[in-house]
Protein backbone atom coordinates (compact mmCIF):
# COMPACT_ATOMS: atom_id res chain seq x y z
CA UNK A 1 0.00 0.00 0.00
CA UNK A 2 1.10 3.58 -0.66
CA UNK A 3 0.78 6.14 2.13
CA UNK A 4 2.63 9.21 0.84
CA UNK A 5 3.36 11.07 -2.37
CA UNK A 6 5.79 13.97 -2.37
CA UNK A 7 6.79 16.35 -5.14
CA UNK A 8 10.27 17.83 -4.64
CA UNK A 9 10.88 21.07 -6.50
CA UNK A 10 14.47 22.23 -6.16
CA UNK A 11 15.09 25.37 -8.22
CA UNK A 12 18.56 26.93 -8.41
CA UNK A 13 19.87 27.82 -4.95
CA UNK A 14 17.36 25.78 -2.91
CA UNK A 15 18.70 23.65 -0.06
CA UNK A 16 18.78 19.86 0.12
CA UNK A 17 18.06 17.63 3.12
CA UNK A 18 20.69 16.44 5.61
CA UNK A 19 21.35 12.76 6.38
CA UNK A 20 18.09 11.10 7.41
CA UNK A 21 16.11 7.85 7.36
CA UNK A 22 12.53 7.85 6.09
CA UNK A 23 11.47 5.31 8.71
CA UNK A 24 11.98 8.03 11.32
CA UNK A 25 9.13 10.01 9.74
CA UNK A 26 6.94 7.10 8.58
CA UNK A 27 7.10 4.29 11.19
CA UNK A 28 6.05 0.86 9.95
CA UNK A 29 5.58 -2.19 12.16
CA UNK A 30 7.64 -4.61 10.05
CA UNK A 31 10.48 -2.54 8.53
CA UNK A 32 8.85 -2.75 5.09
CA UNK A 33 8.94 0.95 4.17
CA UNK A 34 10.40 1.63 0.74
CA UNK A 35 10.82 4.89 -1.13
CA UNK A 36 10.56 5.16 -4.90
CA UNK A 37 12.40 8.31 -6.02
CA UNK A 38 11.43 9.15 -9.62
CA UNK A 39 13.63 11.73 -11.35
CA UNK A 40 11.62 14.19 -13.45
CA UNK A 41 14.82 16.00 -14.46
CA UNK A 42 18.40 14.81 -14.77
CA UNK A 43 19.82 14.80 -11.22
CA UNK A 44 23.55 15.24 -10.79
CA UNK A 45 26.16 16.66 -8.43
CA UNK A 46 25.53 20.22 -9.60
CA UNK A 47 21.79 20.39 -9.02
CA UNK A 48 21.68 18.37 -5.80
CA UNK A 49 21.21 14.69 -6.57
CA UNK A 50 20.76 12.00 -3.93
CA UNK A 51 23.58 10.57 -1.84
CA UNK A 52 23.11 7.10 -0.33
CA UNK A 53 25.03 5.26 2.40
CA UNK A 54 24.93 1.66 1.11
CA UNK A 55 24.07 -1.04 3.64
CA UNK A 56 22.92 1.43 6.31
CA UNK A 57 19.48 -0.21 6.35
CA UNK A 58 20.58 -3.72 7.29
CA UNK A 59 20.62 -3.36 11.07
CA UNK A 60 17.18 -1.76 11.20
CA UNK A 61 18.67 0.90 13.48
CA UNK A 62 17.29 4.42 13.71
CA UNK A 63 20.16 6.83 14.31
CA UNK A 64 19.74 9.77 16.70
CA UNK A 65 19.11 13.20 15.23
CA UNK A 66 19.95 16.79 16.05
CA UNK A 67 19.72 20.21 14.34
CA UNK A 68 22.34 20.49 11.61
CA UNK A 69 23.01 24.27 11.98
CA UNK A 70 23.77 24.60 8.25
CA UNK A 71 20.72 26.36 6.74
CA UNK A 72 22.66 27.39 3.64
CA UNK A 73 23.08 23.73 2.65
CA UNK A 74 20.07 21.91 4.13
CA UNK A 75 16.40 22.52 4.87
CA UNK A 76 14.80 22.54 8.33
CA UNK A 77 14.83 18.77 8.91
CA UNK A 78 17.21 17.39 11.54
CA UNK A 79 20.51 15.64 10.84
CA UNK A 80 20.99 11.94 11.63
CA UNK A 81 24.40 11.27 13.22
CA UNK A 82 26.53 8.60 14.89
CA UNK A 83 27.85 6.77 11.81
CA UNK A 84 30.75 6.85 9.36
CA UNK A 85 29.63 8.31 6.03
CA UNK A 86 32.96 7.92 4.24
CA UNK A 87 31.44 5.20 2.00
CA UNK A 88 28.57 7.41 0.84
CA UNK A 89 27.73 7.09 -2.87
CA UNK A 90 26.47 9.87 -5.12
CA UNK A 91 23.47 8.70 -7.17
CA UNK A 92 23.37 10.60 -10.45
CA UNK A 93 20.34 9.64 -12.57
CA UNK A 94 18.66 10.66 -15.80
CA UNK A 95 15.10 11.90 -16.07
CA UNK A 96 12.79 8.88 -15.89
CA UNK A 97 15.09 6.79 -13.69
CA UNK A 98 13.77 5.50 -10.37
CA UNK A 99 15.84 4.98 -7.20
CA UNK A 100 14.37 2.49 -4.71
CA UNK A 101 15.62 2.43 -1.12
CA UNK A 102 14.61 0.96 2.22
CA UNK A 103 13.13 3.16 4.94
CA UNK A 104 16.23 2.67 7.13
CA UNK A 105 18.67 3.67 4.38
CA UNK A 106 20.59 6.85 5.19
CA UNK A 107 20.38 9.40 2.38
CA UNK A 108 20.79 13.12 1.80
CA UNK A 109 21.06 15.77 -0.90
CA UNK A 110 22.92 19.07 -1.17
CA UNK A 111 21.86 22.53 -2.32
CA UNK A 112 21.18 23.06 -6.01
CA UNK A 113 24.31 24.89 -7.20
CA UNK A 114 23.32 24.88 -10.87
CA UNK A 115 21.05 27.09 -12.94
CA UNK A 116 18.77 24.09 -13.62
CA UNK A 117 15.73 22.91 -11.68
CA UNK A 118 15.80 19.44 -10.12
CA UNK A 119 12.34 17.90 -9.74
CA UNK A 120 11.50 14.49 -8.32
CA UNK A 121 8.32 12.59 -7.46
CA UNK A 122 8.71 10.34 -4.41
CA UNK A 123 6.16 7.74 -3.34
CA UNK A 124 6.41 5.67 -0.16
CA UNK A 125 5.09 2.12 0.04
CA UNK A 126 4.86 -0.61 2.68
CA UNK A 127 3.60 -4.13 3.18
CA UNK A 128 -0.22 -4.11 3.27
CA UNK A 129 -0.12 -6.64 6.14
CA UNK A 130 1.54 -4.17 8.51
CA UNK A 131 -0.18 -1.57 10.65
CA UNK A 132 0.91 2.03 10.08
CA UNK A 133 1.23 3.90 13.43
CA UNK A 134 1.64 7.30 11.77
CA UNK A 135 0.18 10.80 12.31
CA UNK A 136 -1.00 9.82 15.79
CA UNK A 137 -2.48 12.16 18.36
CA UNK A 138 -1.71 11.95 22.07
CA UNK A 139 -3.34 9.11 23.97
CA UNK A 140 -3.50 6.75 20.98
CA UNK A 141 -2.38 3.13 21.47
CA UNK A 142 0.68 2.74 19.26
CA UNK A 143 0.27 -1.04 19.24
CA UNK A 144 -3.09 -0.93 17.46
CA UNK A 145 -3.05 2.38 15.60
CA UNK A 146 -3.34 1.96 11.82
CA UNK A 147 -3.28 5.09 9.68
CA UNK A 148 -5.79 4.47 6.88
CA UNK A 149 -5.03 7.29 4.45
CA UNK A 150 -3.48 4.70 2.14
CA UNK A 151 -3.94 3.44 -1.42
CA UNK A 152 -3.82 -0.33 -2.09
CA UNK A 153 -1.30 -1.06 -4.83
CA UNK A 154 -0.82 -4.83 -5.08
CA UNK A 155 -1.96 -8.01 -3.35
CA UNK A 156 -4.58 -8.18 -0.61
CA UNK A 157 -5.09 -5.78 2.26
CA UNK A 158 -6.18 -7.88 5.26
CA UNK A 159 -7.44 -4.73 6.97
CA UNK A 160 -9.61 -3.56 4.08
CA UNK A 161 -12.64 -4.00 6.34
CA UNK A 162 -11.48 -0.89 8.23
CA UNK A 163 -12.03 1.23 5.15
CA UNK A 164 -9.83 4.00 3.82
CA UNK A 165 -9.56 7.69 4.73
CA UNK A 166 -9.46 10.42 2.16
CA UNK A 167 -6.29 12.53 2.24
CA UNK A 168 -6.64 15.97 3.85
CA UNK A 169 -7.40 18.92 1.59
CA UNK A 170 -4.41 20.80 2.98
CA UNK A 171 -1.06 20.31 1.28
CA UNK A 172 2.00 20.55 3.51
CA UNK A 173 4.95 22.53 2.19
CA UNK A 174 8.36 21.89 3.70
CA UNK A 175 10.06 25.00 5.18
CA UNK A 176 13.14 26.00 3.20
CA UNK A 177 15.57 26.55 6.07
CA UNK A 178 15.87 26.47 9.83
CA UNK A 179 16.87 30.08 10.33
CA UNK A 180 15.40 33.55 10.78
CA UNK A 181 14.71 33.98 7.08
CA UNK A 182 12.28 31.07 7.18
CA UNK A 183 10.45 32.08 10.33
CA UNK A 184 10.21 35.84 10.76
CA UNK A 185 8.00 36.52 7.78
CA UNK A 186 4.80 36.37 9.85
CA UNK A 187 5.02 38.10 13.24
CA UNK A 188 1.93 36.19 14.38
CA UNK A 189 4.12 33.10 14.78
CA UNK A 190 6.29 34.75 17.47
CA UNK A 191 6.17 35.07 21.24
CA UNK A 192 8.63 37.79 22.29
CA UNK A 193 9.62 39.07 25.76
CA UNK A 194 12.55 40.88 27.36
CA UNK A 195 13.74 41.90 30.81
CA UNK A 196 16.61 43.89 32.32
CA UNK A 197 18.47 42.24 35.20
CA UNK A 198 20.76 44.11 37.58
CA UNK A 199 23.52 41.52 37.32
CA UNK A 200 26.60 41.12 35.13
CA UNK A 201 26.18 39.03 32.02
CA UNK A 202 28.30 36.11 33.30
CA UNK A 203 26.07 35.71 36.36
CA UNK A 204 22.93 35.67 34.22
CA UNK A 205 24.50 33.17 31.83
CA UNK A 206 25.52 30.82 34.65
CA UNK A 207 21.97 30.80 36.01
CA UNK A 208 20.42 30.35 32.57
CA UNK A 209 22.52 27.32 31.54
CA UNK A 210 22.61 25.71 35.01
CA UNK A 211 19.76 23.31 34.25
CA UNK A 212 20.45 21.15 37.31
CA UNK A 213 19.51 24.07 39.59
CA UNK A 214 16.25 25.05 37.86
CA UNK A 215 14.11 23.34 40.55
CA UNK A 216 15.55 25.77 43.12
CA UNK A 217 14.27 28.96 41.49
CA UNK A 218 12.20 28.41 38.34
CA UNK A 219 8.38 28.19 38.76
CA UNK A 220 7.73 27.92 35.01
CA UNK A 221 10.27 25.30 33.90
CA UNK A 222 10.55 23.31 37.11
CA UNK A 223 13.18 20.88 35.85
CA UNK A 224 15.31 20.21 32.77
CA UNK A 225 17.11 16.89 32.33
CA UNK A 226 20.05 17.35 29.98
CA UNK A 227 22.96 19.71 29.47
CA UNK A 228 23.42 23.06 27.75
CA UNK A 229 25.59 21.60 24.99
CA UNK A 230 24.80 21.68 21.25
CA UNK A 231 22.98 18.48 20.28
CA UNK A 232 21.96 17.63 23.85
CA UNK A 233 18.47 16.13 24.22
CA UNK A 234 16.36 17.76 26.92
CA UNK A 235 13.37 16.54 28.90
CA UNK A 236 11.58 19.63 30.19
CA UNK A 237 8.95 19.76 32.95
CA UNK A 238 6.65 22.79 32.82
CA UNK A 239 4.23 24.14 35.40
CA UNK A 240 1.62 26.63 34.19
CA UNK A 241 0.10 29.41 36.27
CA UNK A 242 -2.78 27.09 37.27
CA UNK A 243 -0.36 24.42 38.55
CA UNK A 244 -0.81 21.94 35.69
CA UNK A 245 2.33 19.87 34.98
CA UNK A 246 3.39 18.85 31.48
CA UNK A 247 6.59 17.53 29.93
CA UNK A 248 8.05 17.89 26.46
CA UNK A 249 11.32 17.20 24.67
CA UNK A 250 13.70 19.61 22.99
CA UNK A 251 17.19 19.63 21.52
CA UNK A 252 19.86 22.23 22.23
CA UNK A 253 20.80 23.80 18.90
CA UNK A 254 23.15 26.70 19.69
CA UNK A 255 25.23 27.77 22.68
CA UNK A 256 27.34 30.92 22.27
CA UNK A 257 28.97 31.80 25.63
CA UNK A 258 27.81 34.08 27.20
CA UNK A 259 25.30 35.69 24.83
CA UNK A 260 22.99 33.18 23.12
CA UNK A 261 21.25 29.85 23.69
CA UNK A 262 18.73 28.21 21.33
CA UNK A 263 16.78 24.99 21.57
CA UNK A 264 14.37 23.40 19.10
CA UNK A 265 11.14 21.59 19.81
CA UNK A 266 7.82 20.86 18.14
CA UNK A 267 6.61 17.80 16.27
CA UNK A 268 8.94 15.00 15.13
CA UNK A 269 8.26 16.18 11.58
CA UNK A 270 9.23 19.88 11.38
CA UNK A 271 7.12 20.29 8.23
CA UNK A 272 4.10 20.35 10.54
CA UNK A 273 5.51 22.30 13.50
CA UNK A 274 8.99 23.46 14.38
CA UNK A 275 9.74 25.64 17.41
CA UNK A 276 12.85 27.68 18.10
CA UNK A 277 13.24 29.10 21.62
CA UNK A 278 16.05 31.61 22.03
CA UNK A 279 17.69 33.66 24.77
CA UNK A 280 19.84 36.64 23.75
CA UNK A 281 21.94 38.34 26.45
CA UNK A 282 23.30 41.86 26.06
CA UNK A 283 25.60 43.45 28.62
CA UNK A 284 24.80 47.04 29.51
CA UNK A 285 28.33 47.59 30.85
CA UNK A 286 31.83 47.28 29.46
CA UNK A 287 32.61 44.01 31.18
CA UNK A 288 32.65 45.39 34.72
CA UNK A 289 31.99 43.03 37.61
CA UNK A 290 28.78 44.95 38.33
CA UNK A 291 26.18 46.22 35.93
CA UNK A 292 23.02 45.08 34.19
CA UNK A 293 22.08 42.59 31.47
CA UNK A 294 19.16 42.69 29.06
CA UNK A 295 17.68 39.28 28.23
CA UNK A 296 15.50 38.83 25.17
CA UNK A 297 13.51 35.60 25.55
CA UNK A 298 11.43 34.60 22.56
CA UNK A 299 9.97 31.71 20.59
CA UNK A 300 9.39 31.35 16.87
CA UNK A 301 7.22 28.71 15.22
CA UNK A 302 7.31 27.54 11.62
CA UNK A 303 5.52 24.82 9.69
CA UNK A 304 1.96 24.19 8.59
CA UNK A 305 0.60 24.36 12.16
CA UNK A 306 2.54 27.45 13.32
CA UNK A 307 -0.31 29.97 13.24
CA UNK A 308 -2.78 27.52 14.75
CA UNK A 309 -0.35 26.75 17.58
CA UNK A 310 0.30 30.40 18.45
CA UNK A 311 -3.43 31.19 18.26
CA UNK A 312 -4.09 28.38 20.74
CA UNK A 313 -1.13 28.68 23.11
CA UNK A 314 0.49 32.07 22.51
CA UNK A 315 -1.13 33.83 25.48
CA UNK A 316 -0.16 30.99 27.82
CA UNK A 317 3.41 31.02 26.49
CA UNK A 318 3.64 34.77 27.08
CA UNK A 319 2.61 34.22 30.72
CA UNK A 320 5.14 31.38 31.05
CA UNK A 321 7.93 33.51 29.58
CA UNK A 322 7.13 36.43 31.88
CA UNK A 323 7.16 34.11 34.92
CA UNK A 324 10.47 32.63 33.76
CA UNK A 325 11.99 36.09 33.23
CA UNK A 326 10.88 37.39 36.63
CA UNK A 327 12.28 34.33 38.40
CA UNK A 328 15.54 34.59 36.46
CA UNK A 329 15.86 38.23 37.50
CA UNK A 330 15.20 37.40 41.17
CA UNK A 331 17.71 34.55 41.20
CA UNK A 332 20.48 36.53 39.48
CA UNK A 333 20.05 39.61 41.64
CA UNK A 334 19.86 37.44 44.75
CA UNK A 335 23.19 35.85 43.80
CA UNK A 336 24.73 39.33 43.68
CA UNK A 337 24.20 39.57 47.44
CA UNK A 338 25.53 36.14 48.37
Amino acid sequence: KCMQSMLFLKPPGLQGQAWHQDERFIPTRDRSLVGAWLALDDADAENGCLWILPGSHRMGYLYPTRPHLDPDEFDSSDLAYGFDDSDAVMVEVAAGDVVFFNGYTLHRSFRNRSQRTRRALVNHYMNAWSYLPWMMSQGIDVGTEDYRTVVPVAGDDPYAWKGYTEPPARTFVRPQAMNLAATVVDERTHVDTSITIESPIHTVWDVLVGFDRYPEWNPALTSIDGSADPGSALLITRCDSAGAITTHRATVATVEFPTRMVWHDGMPDPVHLHGEREWLLTSDTDGNSVGSTTVRHHQRFSGALALETVDRTGADLKVEFDRFNAALKDECEHRNNR
